[in-house]
């Protein structure tokens, strides 16, 4: 009995060490699977101005264009037409207005127009935002562009219709302007509730591709 007994706590002993190498070696893998060149703080926009000039696309998850946005509430404001109607307010990205009081918006349902100024580096490769789906219609333009429109924006509840349907469109590196308009007249939370995202376009391609799904 005796001798069984510490057959079996050197049996404990091993599966213990055996365990904690695994963990140890796990988590060295880990850590020699961070790009070196990473950056390790995610930047935040602030006042409407996203600034990350050392941001590594390649090296980088995707970028969250997260954080303060320039917000025009109730209109569905041109990119040209912005700066004059712009009143000094802004809105967290992404994030819900169910809870915002102003003119044009009744609890989830109304409209708004979003920008927001990026200052990112040069990038010898193709760039490509991902939005998932906002249970709205919306439209991008980047420097003024239309790049992307998603189910039909208005102001006009009778006109208006969602697109759910989540969409990959060209984006540019270096500095650039980002206009969203969001429209919602039937879904019960208005808004962006999830982050448009920047990634290296052949990275978002297999990042897709493993999802099964088509661009």
């Amino acid at each position: 009995m005796f001798s069984e007994f510490i057959i079996l706590q050197r049996r404990h002993v091993r599966y213990v060490y055996g365990l904690i190498g695994c963990i140890v070696l796990t988590a060295l893998m880990a850590m020699m699977s961070v790009p070196v060149h990473a950056q390790s703080q995610t930047p935040v926009a602030h006042k409407g101005e996203l600034v990350a000039p050392d941001w590594s696309f390649f090296d980088n998850p995707p970028l969250e264009i997260n954080g303060e946005w320039e917000v025009v509430w109730g209109q569905l404001v041109a990119p040209e037409d912005f700066s004059k109607l712009y009143k000094g307010e802004y809105f967290t990205l992404p994030s819900r207005w169910n809870n915002i009081r102003k003119p044009g918006l009744k609890g989830s349902m109304g409209v708004a127009t979003f920008r927001a100024r990026l200052k990112l580096p040069s990038y010898n490769r193709g760039v490509a935002y991902h939005l998932i789906a906002p249970h709205a219609a919306y439209r991008i333009y980047i420097d003024g562009v239309l790049i992307v429109s998603n189910g039909t924006v208005s102001e006009m509840p009778d006109a208006f219709e969602p697109s759910y349907v989540s969409r990959t469109f060209q984006g540019v590196s270096g500095n650039s302007e980002v206009v969203l308009q969001v429209a919602n007249f039937s879904h019960a939370y208005g808004g962006p509730g999830h982050a448009l995202t920047l990634w290296d376009a052949q990275n978002l391609r297999r990042f897709l591709d493993t999802l099964s799904v088509t661009v």
